[in-house]
């Protein structure tokens, strides 16, 4: 009788388990955008023409364009001018720029230009350049920002920005032309300097013009020499 071999049964391999796909979390930037006047401090003699820069640190956010308003006090202060910065790259594109010495305001709109990319570092948004009056009183006086939009990489608003502002320190010694504390030789070599020169000609310092009528003349080194020594 043939022996009969049973058929093998088959193999069933088991199902897979679905997995767990853990989704990752979006990377989001920690800490507030910050815009500063930078110096925060300055010492200036009356007269001192000078400089400040508002720099914008984003936090690693793009920057695509701005409009800042700077407030200062039109007795003590003038602007001359105001400028894009570095940060928008070359060429930045001016939108607005409204200087009244009057009210105390200078507003600059401004965005990046096309060919220029979206940097995410810290840097220069605008600067701009002031004069402080002749006639000043000693005291410390501030430079703010009033106002300041930021535009990021996709063109929306960057919220919640912290604000670091400036303070003028105005020297109390007439004749200080440098502001040091000390009327002496090197206020009288600046003087010596622009002797002579009138306001809107080439050398003219108006740090220099002691009494604020325009001119660097005798009545200005009577002042000086006036308070020569003191402070020491």
């Amino acid at each position: 009788t043939p022996t009969v071999t049973p058929a093998a049964k088959p193999t069933v391999s088991p199902s897979p388990q679905p997995q767990n796909l853990t989704t990752p979390a979006p990377t989001t930037l920690s800490g507030s955008a910050i815009a500063s006047i930078v110096p925060d401090s300055l010492k200036m003699a009356r007269g001192t023409q000078f400089s400040v820069s508002v720099v914008v640190d984003s936090k690693g956010r793009g920057i695509s364009g701005s409009e800042i308003t700077i407030a200062f006090d039109p007795t003590v202060f003038e602007v001359r001018d105001m400028s894009p910065g570095s940060l928008l790259g070359p060429g930045a594109l001016v939108g607005r720029k409204a200087i009244n010495n009057d009210k105390g305001t200078a507003v600059l709109a401004i965005a990046r230009a096309a060919a220029s990319g979206v940097s995410t570092a810290a840097g220069s948004i605008a600067s701009i350049d002031f004069t402080l009056k002749p006639g000043t009183k000693a005291g410390e006086y501030q430079i703010s920002i009033d106002k300041v939009a930021l535009a990021d990489g996709s063109f929306k608003d960057i919220q919640g920005i912290d604000i670091t502002n400036s303070r003028v320190t105005v020297s109390g010694l007439q004749g200080d032309i440098n502001a040091d504390g000390i009327v002496d030789f090197k206020d009288l070599a600046i003087f010596g300097a622009v002797y002579g020169t009138q306001k809107g000609q080439a050398g003219f310092t108006e740090s220099a013009d002691l009494n604020g009528d325009g001119v660097v003349d005798f009545k200005d080194l009577a002042i000086l020499g006036a308070n020569y020594g003191a402070g020491r």
